[in-house]
């Protein structure tokens, strides 16, 4: 362990299959782990051993390295302590270089840029740590494959194309530059990218538009809204009013029942 001039605590680590030294950041509840860890050592030792994590047996000088497979049986022996399971319900296997993965596969998601994610696992390439992006765009199409049903104003279905087809690649490139193109408060506009909307601000009477379950709450309030301005308007004799808006509550209705007929299925 390190720290620069700032004060940043850093974590000087060998890696062994580059055959090279690697220093990477750490958080503060990183560091204080590490300390705590070294306060053990220094207890069980009488001094401060060369590394962090020394073999327990044979071991005197504390020069000799914790083995993978030992570490590998500690993590199996605690998850069973604790009694994790999968999501099948059967006792979960994870291994210490899983922990990486998961680590790697985090930063992409949260957009880090792939060259600091790079560093931050000391991969020899840019094409190593590419691996995590592709990772990241196969599990938010088998996402979106299962879970983005999505609903026109009509209320209808929008078939998804079989996975794996051309077509289905095809629609999971218009699903991502659909999405990239607007972002609407309660789903999405359907439009090609290179085409303009040639009524703006009228999407919930527009045949464009798509939505799915997770914009519910807003429709329902939507409707709820425009129910009370069409019964104000109709008290007020502002007949005009009311016909603006009854395709719009119309639609909703029509949007509602077809997204809480998704949910229903979801849940079965």
């Amino acid at each position: 362990m390190t720290i620069d001039q700032a004060g940043a605590p850093y974590l000087r680590f060998c890696n062994h299959k580059l055959s090279r030294e690697a220093i990477i950041p750490i958080s503060q509840r990183l560091l204080g782990q590490i300390r705590r860890q070294q306060t053990e050592l220094r207890s069980s030792y009488g001094f401060d051993p060369p590394l962090l994590l020394p073999r327990k047996r044979a071991n005197p000088p504390g020069e000799r390295a914790m083995d993978g497979h030992y570490v590998n049986l500690r993590i199996a022996r605690w998850m069973t302590d604790c009694g994790i399971c999968d999501a099948c319900g059967r006792p979960a296997r994870v291994t210490s270089h899983q922990f990486r993965h998961t680590l790697g596969t985090r930063m992409i998601n949260n957009e880090v840029p792939l060259e600091t994610v790079q560093r931050m696992l000391d991969h020899a390439s840019p094409e190593m740590t590419a691996r995590y992006a592709t990772i990241k765009d196969q599990t938010l199409r088998r996402e979106w494959e299962r879970f983005t049903q999505r609903v026109n104003v009509r209320g209808e279905l929008i078939p998804l194309e079989p996975a794996g087809s051309a077509m289905s690649d095809a629609a999971w490139a218009l699903e991502n530059l659909s999405r990239a193109k607007q972002t609407l408060p309660n789903g999405y506009c359907g439009l090609p990218l290179q085409q303009t909307c040639p009524h703006p601000n009228a999407c919930l009477t527009c045949d464009s538009f798509l939505t799915t379950t997770e914009f519910l709450p807003q429709h329902r309030d939507q409707l709820s809204r425009t129910e009370q301005l069409i019964a104000q308007a109709q008290t007020d004799g502002r007949q005009r009013l009311v016909d603006m808006n009854e395709p719009v509550r119309l639609n909703l209705v029509r949007i509602i029942d077809g997204l809480e007929s998704l949910e229903v299925v979801d849940a079965g």
